[in-house]
């Protein structure tokens, strides 16, 4: 919300009310009058605490700073300001006639326009033929060409010394033999310093960026559509469960149930939200393999049966949704679940744990198959012990 401010009046005027509700006596200032005085202090005190409160508004909101505040307050974040940028470009060098001797012009020589307003050095580019590294200069060669190709820099970073075809035609210091010099193409890459405005919307789009794309973007975004799922994010895998770069697929399990269609989109739609651009990806749902999983167990005497036997179908059948897609079912872990329900269980027996039909471990037929166990596919039996 926006800040309620009043004016120094405002606070000389409601001076003036306090007083007459405090005393019964409505007061009429005149200049000399010690109460102006009084007035005219208390509401000055005011407006400082005004412009106090409103500065200290304006320091801690990126909205409302300007100037090296708005880098005090993104530089919390180590993202700095883009500074200004010196403009570079290439200028041409030349004589009329080749020359007897070779002609070197150091680095650090100046080019600039014909006012001197405008000044560029030359600077090492070994991109450059003329330049030799040994010398730092660039070099003509003696009977050779009448003209070389050396890199310029502006002394000002900024737009302002960025310059047209042709501004570049004289010599701030020594020519060193050469007669002419000139740009034959603008040189325009300078830039200022990135304003208030375009750091601040930079910095936005930066913050925003931080959750998207990321592996916990992408869970999280799941996570708020459907809290009681558990996911299963493959990185670069397709659908089909092929390696494919650029492409993730979320693999979404409903435990103990299946993905409708509708909660399907819905996933799609999170994810499609937070996925990086020109990456692929998909949601797809974990598919149930539901085995039937037999096992005995043995209690003590006088144990109510029934009540056992609900206990340890419970545990087993949370244990098994709870395993996340992919995960192999391990005999021995179904074992542990059974024994560990009730101390009114004394043992189990081994022989007769199956899953699926055969005393082995289960693994899921499929990448994005999840074991799952209900009432109609968990038996408890019981044997002597």
């Amino acid at each position: 919300m926006s800040l309620v401010t009043q004016s120094e009046n405002d606070f000389i005027s409601q001076f003036i009310a306090a007083f007459a509700a405090q005393t019964g006596i409505m007061p009429v200032l005149d200049i000399a009058d010690p109460l102006e005085g009084i007035a005219d202090a208390t509401a000055a005190n005011c407006m400082y605490l005004q412009y106090q409160a409103q500065q200290t508004t304006f320091f801690a909101r990126l909205q409302t700073c300007t100037g090296p505040d708005v880098d005090s307050f993104c530089m919390q974040f180590n993202f700095p300001r883009e500074g200004a940028q010196f403009a570079s470009g290439q200028v041409t060098l030349s004589v009329p006639l080749p020359v007897v001797t070779q002609l070197v012009i150091p680095i650090g020589s100046i080019i600039q326009t014909t006012a001197g307003n405008i000044q560029y050095q030359l600077v090492a580019d070994t991109g450059q033929s003329a330049y030799s590294p040994s010398l730092r200069a660039y070099v003509l060669a003696a009977s050779g060409p009448t003209s070389i190709t050396a890199t310029v820099q502006a002394l000002v970073a900024g737009s302002a010394s960025n310059v047209q075809i042709g501004q570049l035609v004289a010599f701030g210091s020594s020519s060193y033999g050469f007669t002419s010099v000139t740009n034959l193409s603008p040189i325009v890459n300078g830039a200022d310093q990135e304003s208030d405005a375009a750091y601040k919307a930079r910095f936005e789009e930066y913050i925003q960026s931080l959750s998207k794309a990321t592996y916990l973007a992408i869970l999280v975004a799941c996570q708020t559509t459907f809290p009681d799922f558990t996911y299963t994010i493959l990185n670069n895998t397709n659908p089909e469960g092929q390696l494919v770069p650029g492409w993730f697929t979320v693999i979404a399990n409903n435990p103990g149930e299946t993905v409708s269609s509708p909660q399907l989109a819905l996933l799609t739609t999170a994810v499609q939200a937070v996925r990086a651009f020109t990456v692929q990806a998909n949601v797809i749902a974990a598919v149930p393999v539901l085995p039937n999983i037999n096992l005995n167990i043995a209690v003590l005497p006088n144990t109510v049966l029934s009540t056992v036997q609900v206990a340890v179908q419970t545990a087993i059948i949370g244990y098994v949704n709870s395993l996340p897609v992919g995960a192999k079912l391990y005999i021995s872990n179904l074992i542990d679940v059974a024994i560990n329900t009730s101390s009114l269980i004394t043992s189990v027996e081994l022989s007769s744990v199956t899953i699926g039909g055969h005393p082995l471990d289960f693994t899921p037929p499929t990448f994005d198959s999840v074991v799952q166990a209900n009432v109609n596919t968990v038996l408890i039996g019981f044997y002597g012990g």
